[in-house]
């Protein structure tokens, strides 16, 4: 798509502005979706008119500003699943709409400044920042990606080996609002004397899992959030050495807050670190005859992990 492909006469010149980590679409690929945009060759130099570019997670944020500096539009559009090629063609319709004095959404007034744009000089070639273009005031908040998928290690204070490894699936829900669920790998085993003559009680569980509602927001590449976590474990405890042998099995739930928050490292790339603590509601305790309970959790149990994601659908 060209922005002459729907303008009888050339707009204002453009001089496009993007961070260097900005490839899809770079700089270059947005102002020759701009065609009719470009200085002819040999064309004078004249002020332009500057839009600045931020990738966010599964968005583009927009901002436009007159040659005096002075915000014209910002906007966010949503790439989802787009490539590159139909990122810029989006682009270079959200200026067209802009510069013919049509709003991109029917209930929002176009601005005053498309009213009175100058004469159309041309316009100088596209130019890549290194610096990240700050964010415009008043731009929308990013959402969570669509599904993500994330693996690494967690410190559990249940566990007896020092790190555990956790995997997560996280999908959005609505908004901010995404549902989680996660397994905690390996299983807990762990051991208790039981009297004085050389019984002991063994506990093993399947690995530790939860289900977490969460509500995520963020910042160009920053986001963060609270959640509220479901946290399930299934232990079988036995006992040997004494008398009277016994085995027995319980479900046990706790449940607790959470906070965190991470960086996107790329468009399908992200990191995240999360810490939350849990308060044991339901479950049963083991109980050795003669000898009392034996095997019991701690009141309360913390969970940090640090994971890497990779988003399977923005």
């Amino acid at each position: 798509m060209a922005l002459a492909a729907a303008t009888a006469e050339p707009g204002p010149a453009i001089r496009v502005v993007a961070p260097a980590s900005q490839v899809c679409p770079d700089a270059g690929a947005i102002q020759r979706a701009l065609g009719p945009l470009a200085s002819p060759a040999g064309g004078p130099a004249s002020p332009a008119w500057t839009l600045s570019t931020e990738p966010g997670a599964a968005t583009l944020r927009l901002a436009l500003r007159e040659p005096g500096g002075r915000l014209a539009l910002a906007r966010e559009i949503a790439t989802g699943d787009l490539d590159c090629g139909a990122v810029t063609d989006l682009v270079a319709l959200v200026l067209e709409r802009f510069f013919r004095d049509v709003a991109w959404t029917s209930d929002a007034t176009s601005p005053a400044a498309a009213r009175s744009l100058p004469p159309a000089p041309p316009a100088t070639a596209a130019v890549v920042s290194p610096a990240p273009v700050p964010v415009p005031a008043g731009a929308a908040v990013a959402r969570p990606p669509r599904l993500v998928l994330s693996l690494g290690p967690a410190w559990w204070s249940r566990a007896s080996a020092p790190v555990s490894v956790v995997v997560e699936a996280r999908a959005r829900v609505a908004g901010p609002a995404s549902v989680a669920l996660g397994l905690l790998l390996p299983g807990l085993h762990a051991t208790q004397p039981v009297g004085g003559d050389g019984g002991q009680a063994t506990l093993d569980t399947w690995p530790a899992a939860w289900l977490r509602i969460a509500a995520e927001a963020g910042r160009a590449r920053l986001f963060y959030g609270a959640s509220v976590d479901g946290f399930f474990t299934y232990e079988r405890a036995a006992t040997t050495g004494i008398a009277m042998t016994r085995d027995n099995d319980r479900v046990l739930v706790a449940a607790g807050l959470g906070l965190g928050g991470g960086w996107t490292l790329a468009p399908r790339w992200r990191i995240s670190l999360d810490a939350s603590v849990h308060r044991a509601v339901l479950g049963s305790s083991f109980v050795v005859d003669g000898r009392g309970t034996v095997l019991d959790p701690s009141a309360f149990q913390g969970l940090v992990t640090l994971r890497v994601g990779y988003v399977i659908a923005p």
